[in-house]
């Protein structure tokens, strides 16, 4: 019982098993989004990648906007599993941008009503102001 333990603790802790990139890249979440890839998606964030902190550019721009924001701006019906993914493991969904606008708000500001239904399902607060 106790081998199991460790075993289960290893693979889903530490992430020892994932077999990794074989170069860092700092971008790797942005492009998985970009392109719409959850099979990136799930990669990265097997790595360890954090979905909860802002994203950089390829261009090594600060965009200040988490993964799950710039999600739902890209958002079209073949990737909502990919926004999903980020919505049940990502951290804050209520988190804001530097303007003050929170996933939700971009899911209206960008006409995304899919979005919109998947964060109120995990449970998005409504009340949020920018």
């Amino acid at each position: 019982m106790n081998t199991r333990k460790e075993f289960i603790m290893a693979k889903y802790m530490e992430r020892k098993y994932v077999q990794k990139a074989t170069k860092e890249d700092p971008c790797r979440v942005w492009e998985a989004i970009r392109s719409r890839d959850l099979l990136a998606l799930l990669q990265a964030f097997a790595e360890g990648h954090n979905l909860s902190k802002p994203l950089v550019s390829p261009e090594g721009q600060e965009q200040g906007e988490p993964a799950l924001h710039w999600a739902v701006r890209y958002a079209n019906k073949t990737s909502l599993p990919l926004v999903d993914f980020i919505i049940q493991n990502g951290g804050n969904l209520d988190r804001p941008t530097a303007d003050g606008n929170t996933a939700l708000h971009y899911g209206v500001q960008y006409n995304q009503p899919n979005c919109i239904k998947l964060l109120l399902k995990g449970k998005a607060s409504t009340k949020a102001v920018n």
